[in-house]
């Protein structure tokens, strides 16, 4: 896989690339502006629309 992950599972990368694009937005929209983020993995769709209040810090 790419950027050094090495083998690892697909989970690990499509959470890594929610990441990164949260910080993009974070770093190049302003605060009032409005943005969307298409992902077509569910685990990635329902962790941030559904789990993630569960999820330990």
């Amino acid at each position: 896989m790419s950027a050094g992950f090495g083998e690892t599972a697909n989970n690990v990368i499509e959470l890594t690339g929610m990441l990164h694009a949260t910080q993009w937005i974070i770093d190049y929209f302003k605060k009032d502006e409005p943005a969307t983020i298409w992902r077509d993995a569910m685990y990635v769709v329902n962790g941030c629309n559904e789990w993630r209040n569960s999820w330990e810090r």
